[in-house]
């Protein structure tokens, strides 16, 4: 134990080390995270080398004279592993301390010098097995600290080096630097999540096994033995039925650094027809054992071997719905559920660009033994710094208490290494990581809002992610695959998470007939922890690889493509939320249907297998990306949706070969449209130059002239037209064509006026 006394009134600071104490009994206390570095040589066998030792210490405060503060350390065992050493333990050592003082100004408030002499124990059992070293001088330490706890002060070594003796007396090592500091301890906490239906609350079954995936979350930097997991109906105090046991963590849990479905998680499989389930909710417990306690959680999900999911037989998961403007689409549904009552069909307009500023942080920076597999907990301390930044200021503070000193993205990023049970080799899971942003939330004073995941398997469920990161107060950070060979000469998948900062989508066509290829174009930029730089706003664009969403260009070292295979988001509690494919956790609720979706049809359902066609009239909505979804809503008033991207093109393409890359030149639509008694009509130009555009009626007669070879700058504009005619004269009610001519390229689009 280490006793520091800071006077904050008189004139004098003590330091001294004294024996550990017996017992924590006292009002106020706390635990913190204690982060140290040293420098060690062993003498005659290695060179020194750095070795990060971690450990959990206990912080206790009392009056010991009157304007004085006297703060003791007990510190628990330190451990970590380097390279050269192998594993490291150390513990604060017995033996009689040697008192010090130091004078101060009086009076003096934070920030105030501090110093103490440490003695301690260290083993090296790879390197010196069955040995303890201990060092008969001390090390000294000094540091300047701003508030108490000392969070992410930093303790620095002065003199020379210590000499450290094993237990025959003879001086085996020397420490050459001493560097420590401490961090805001997290207690464990269990998360229990499934995963549900996209924006639902119904537990989604899994099309191979038949079987719930139910999986656990650790945060504080435990690792449970095992977990178990049980079920029993909602609203009842019957007895837990247990149904899984996971021995080992070794679920197929999506990582950021195992190979794909290799595990890292703890997982059971809930079969949904153990008893008689029709949409009943039910409520799931699952408990992590480990020697420090038992953490359990719970949550209620609905369970419907059945559910009311419309699937789309037009509309392939991996494929883009091409709507035409002014004109009345289908959309046909069909669902195996008996009891389906009414299905819906809903739009989101997607903006064309979206920025967000993030912090850069580098994650080999951090200083931690972790420093290698930190990407996570640094591309989560970039997004809560951009809600610190924008208006939730708590999160910048040790524990949310804005009388204490900031904290910078790389302290927190240190912050969530312990909270999301970052590993040195495994790294950490997605669950992991969102229960470990979840405490850190709670522990700062935030409350009501949800840390969500969804898995992206087709290019419409980037659609998805960037309907999340479009909302105004929400963030993402992406999940990311790349391949490389590992140690037995495999192939495998690795995973690295970064934070989105901007993207832009644009949706075209080629040629503007029916049955022709429609595209969209989109690109990506965002905070990466692997260097701690982000790249040039949407630097990477976005293709596909055996129907997989890549990053052109984008490599963190493997052997490419790179991959989006999910993502996690964080919102506010007026940010919205809501459901999610990937996870589902306790204290995260489904999403309301509102919040800028727009409804475009409804109808009752017309029985389990039959088709249901569902149109969207696209008059009057502008030309873009948007997310089209189908929701269909059973008797029990529960509703599952499916999910598309798709678009009314911006402008086409006027070419027959396919494999030609699209030009932003052309018309972009008009709104209103229908119109009365003027519309606004959008134009792109890719590089400066003239550009006509032109009104005709159905007989191809010419109305109007709106631009006749006006030299144009590159980018977005717009010109009106007011219904009137080359004469100035009203023209009737009808069908009018809008014609764009630029640079030998040509597009058209409809209007109609209605008097």
């Amino acid at each position: 134990m280490k006793r520091i006394a800071i006077s904050l009134f008189s004139a004098i600071l003590f330091c001294i080390l004294v024996f550990p104490a017996a017992a924590h009994s006292q009002p106020d206390e706390e635990w913190i995270t204690r982060n140290l570095k040293i420098v060690l040589e062993v003498l005659g066998i290695e060179e020194p080398d750095t070795c990060s030792l971690f450990g959990k210490s206990y912080y206790k405060f009392r009056e010991l004279f009157p304007g004085t503060t006297e703060s003791d350390i007990d510190t628990t065992s330190l451990t970590g592993w380097n390279p050269r050493f192998g594993n490291l333990k150390m513990w604060d050592g017995d033996l009689p301390t040697i008192g010090q003082s130091i004078e101060i100004t009086p009076g003096i408030d934070f920030p105030a010098e501090s110093f103490f002499d440490v003695y301690f124990e260290l083993e090296l059992p790879d390197l010196l097995p069955g040995d303890t070293l201990v060092n008969y001088s001390p090390v000294h330490i000094e540091s300047i600290i701003d508030d108490m706890p000392p969070y992410f002060d930093k303790y620095v070594s002065t003199g020379g080096p210590v000499t450290l003796y094993n237990t025959m007396g003879d001086p085996v090592a020397e420490i050459l630097y001493w560097e420590e500091e401490f961090i805001p301890y997290s207690e464990p906490e269990a998360d229990l999540m499934v995963d549900t239906y996209y924006r639902s609350e119904i537990a989604e079954i899994d099309e191979a096994t038949g079987m719930i995936q139910v999986s656990m979350g650790m945060s504080g930097g435990l690792q449970p033995d095992y977990v178990t997991f049980y079920w029993r109906p909602a609203g009842t105090s019957d007895p837990y039925i247990e149904f899984a046991m996971d021995p080992d963590g070794n679920a197929p849990i999506y990582s950021t650094s195992r190979p794909l479905g290799d595990g890292d998680g703890f997982s059971g499989y809930l079969d949904p027809y153990i008893y008689n389930p029709n949409g009943e909710d039910i409520e799931l417990k699952g408990c992590a054992y480990s020697p420090e306690g038992t953490y359990c959680d719970s949550l209620i999900v609905t369970v419907d071997p059945t559910p009311p999911l419309p699937m789309l037989p037009s509309f392939p998961p991996d494929s883009l719905g091409l709507f035409f403007p002014d004109s009345m689409h289908p959309v046909t549904c069909v669902n195996p559920d008996e009891d389906v009552d009414t299905v819906e069909a809903y739009v989101f307009p997607l903006a064309t660009e979206k920025h967000r500023d993030l912090t850069s942080i580098n994650m080999y920076g951090l200083g931690t033994p972790e420093d290698s597999m930190a990407c996570a907990p640094t591309a989560a301390a970039s997004c809560l710094d951009y809600f610190a930044r924008n208006g939730h200021p708590e999160l910048k503070h040790p524990k949310g208490d804005t009388s204490k000193p900031e904290q910078s993205p790389k302290d927190t990023a240190k912050e969530l290494i312990g909270r999301m049970n970052t590993d040195k080799d495994k790294g950490t899971s997605a669950l992991n990581m969102a229960k470990g942003i979840k405490q850190h939330l709670k522990e700062h004073g935030k409350t009501g809002w949800t840390v969500d995941g969804e898995l992206v398997n087709d290019y419409h469920d980037i659609g998805s992610m960037f309907r999340e990161f479009e909302a105004d107060k929400e963030d993402v950070m992406m999940l990311v695959k790349d391949k490389t060979v590992n140690a037995a000469g495999d192939t495998v998948e690795v995973g690295h998470f970064v934070t989105l900062g901007s993207k832009s989508s644009t949706f075209y066509t080629q040629e503007y007939e029916w049955g022709h290829v429609s595209g969209i174009s989109y690109r990506l930029d965002f905070m990466d922890p692997m260097g701690g730089g982000s790249t040039a706003n949407n630097e990477y664009n976005v293709g596909e690889e055996d129907g997989k969403p890549t990053l052109e260009g984008y490599s963190f070292g493997g052997m490419g493509p790179v991959t989006v295979r999910g993502y996690i988001k964080v919102s506010p509690p007026e940010g919205g939320g809501g459901g999610n494919k990937m996870l589902r956790s306790s204290g995260s609720p489904a999403a309301p249907a509102s919040d800028g979706w727009i409804k475009v049809d409804s109808k009752p359902a017309s029985g389990m297998g039959l088709p249901d066609t569902l149109y969207w009239n696209t008059s009057g909505f502008e030309p873009g990306t948007y997310l089209l979804e189908v929701r269909a809503t059973d008797a029990t008033g529960h509703t599952v949706r499916e999910i598309r991207l798709c678009g009314i093109p911006f402008f086409t393409v006027d070419t027959d070969d396919d494999s030609m890359t699209p030009t932003p030149s052309g018309l972009m639509g008009s709104y209103p449209n229908p119109f009365n008694p003027s519309t606004t009509i959008m134009y792109s130009v890719a590089s400066k130059g003239p550009v006509s555009i032109k009104i005709y009626d159905v007989s191809g007669r010419l109305v109007r002239k709106l631009l006749d070879g006006k030299v144009v700058e590159a980018g977005q504009h717009k010109v009106s037209w007011n219904g009137i005619n080359g004469s100035g004269s009203h023209v009737a009610s009808g069908a009018y064509f809008c014609r764009m001519v630029t640079a030998g390229k040509s597009s058209s689009i409809k209007v109609i006026l209605l008097r």
